[in-house]
């Protein structure tokens, strides 16, 4: 019972921080997809997508 105990209390902290961290990867991700996106809208023409 302990180790379980002792899991249930670590884990909301460690989500915790890898939600925050999520969410900036996210945004980075973003951001970057939608240069792609850009780029990808000039080089590729539309009849090949």
């Amino acid at each position: 019972m302990n180790s379980s105990d002792k899991k249930t209390l670590i884990l909301p902290k460690i989500s915790q921080c890898q939600r925050n961290h999520a969410k900036e990867i996210v945004q980075k991700l973003e951001t970057v997809n939608d240069k792609l996106k850009a780029k990808a809208s000039h080089l590729v023409p539309p009849e090949r997508t």
